[in-house]
């Protein structure tokens, strides 16, 4: 499973909710100032912004299709690694469920996340990047 470094998140002052569906695995992140989602659909409803890391495209949607519901209304990050066909699909979904969709790659290796020499690359609604581009301009 690849790791996002929600810790980047957390160091930077950001409120941050993790869920993983091994729960031993968020709780270095928890001692770290996060808290820490009892369920998948708890994680989704914390915040208007949701960032989805997950091993592969099947288990996004395994893991968020039961959430649908509370996810309308909300923005949905992907940072699964995926083919373009596949983006296409969550994006086609996230539409049909009211969800405000971003696609994104990481560019990086996890130890650099937050730092000068990760980037992150998004691909979806301009409306979504706009309203939580960080920093903001």
């Amino acid at each position: 499973m690849k790791r996002l470094r929600p810790a980047a998140l957390i160091d930077a002052g950001h409120p941050t909710t993790v869920w993983n569906r091994s729960p031993a695995k968020a709780r270095p992140l928890v001692a770290r100032g996060a808290t820490a989602a009892g369920s998948a659909e708890a994680a989704v409803s914390a915040s208007p912004l949701i960032v989805a890391c997950l091993f592969d495209h099947a288990s996004v949607l395994k893991v968020l299709g039961p959430t649908a519901g509370s996810l309308r209304g909300r923005t949905l990050v992907n940072l699964t690694t995926s083919t373009p066909n596949q983006a296409r699909e969550l994006a086609a979904w996230s539409a049909s469920h009211g969800i405000d969709y971003l696609d994104g790659g990481i560019m990086a290796v996890p130890e650099m996340i937050g730092g000068p020499g990760s980037a992150i690359l998004y691909s979806g609604s301009q409306t979504a990047f706009d309203a939580h581009r960080y920093p903001a301009r």
